[in-house]
């Protein structure tokens, strides 16, 4: 939490955290030492900040690190590709924006807490400009947790959520998601887009979602939301569990082919 930018990147004399993944290497394992990061800059790995199939870049935290958004304009957002981010949490994101949005390719998010942001806690998804062959692809979501997390509408924020801009092979594994304003999960598809990617969500926990930790609530209240606008995708939802939501535990959301 204490490094800047003269760091060397030692234990002794370390990096602040946006030169250190800005000048990062194929290979390098950046690691966050215990504390609270006050974010307040744009903490954005841009697309083409990149690893390899054989040699990802890692963002992993020791013990209990927090990243902390309340000074902050933005989220966190991954756009490079062959990236591991783990053991970390995200929170206090302003209104509107989300904790995580994952809108690179081949990335590993793992061992993370998304809570108290402004929208969705992660989110994957890239940029209604880009065409469908750069919407984020193969990325894996696993043992992640999202909760309390509220806009101030309280209608959009969810826990996870794949959804709009999406292409194929994204996968959530072993998550929990509890307490958000929205829903657990948001697979949704809309006209203006047209379907997004099969999406995979296994061994999933999703509870007590539309209504917050406060006890506030007014959002939609689904465990699973699986569709969108009527639109046919074949999504998956695989030894997953939904108890004591607002609304519907599983919806097809009006999603022909589930």
């Amino acid at each position: 939490p204490s490094g800047n930018s003269d760091g060397d990147g030692t234990k002794e004399n370390p990096l602040d955290i946006y030169s250190a993944i800005k000048f990062s290497k194929p290979g390098t394992e950046i690691i966050l030492e215990d504390g609270m990061y006050d974010i307040n800059e744009r903490l954005r790995i841009e697309r083409g900040n990149s690893g390899t199939r054989g040699e990802y870049k890692t963002l992993r935290g020791e013990v209990n690190v927090v990243l902390d958004f309340s000074h902050s304009s933005y989220g966190m957002e991954l756009w490079g590709d062959y990236w591991v981010l783990s053991n970390f949490t995200i929170r206090n994101t302003i209104d509107g924006k989300k904790g995580l949005q994952i809108a690179g390719d081949h990335n590993i998010v793992e061992f993370i807490t998304a809570e108290f942001c402004g929208d969705t806690g992660i989110q994957i998804s890239g940029s209604s400009q880009d065409s469908k062959d750069k919407w984020p692809k193969d990325n894996l979501v696993q043992y992640c947790i999202s909760h309390d997390n509220s806009d101030s509408a309280m209608n959009n924020a969810d826990g996870f959520a794949a959804k709009l801009t999406v292409g194929e092979g994204n996968r959530f594994l072993g998550c929990a998601s509890y307490n958000n304003a929205d829903d657990g999960w948001d697979l949704f598809s809309k006209i203006e887009t047209g379907a997004i990617g099969k999406v995979r969500v296994e061994k999933c926990i999703a509870f007590s979602n539309g209504v917050l930790s406060d006890g506030r609530s007014g959002g939609d209240g689904n465990g699973f939301k699986l569709g969108g606008d009527g639109i046919g995708v074949n999504h998956e939802l695989v030894d997953s569990i939904a108890f004591n939501n607002l609304s519907n535990g599983v919806t097809s959301n009006s999603n022909p082919k589930c």
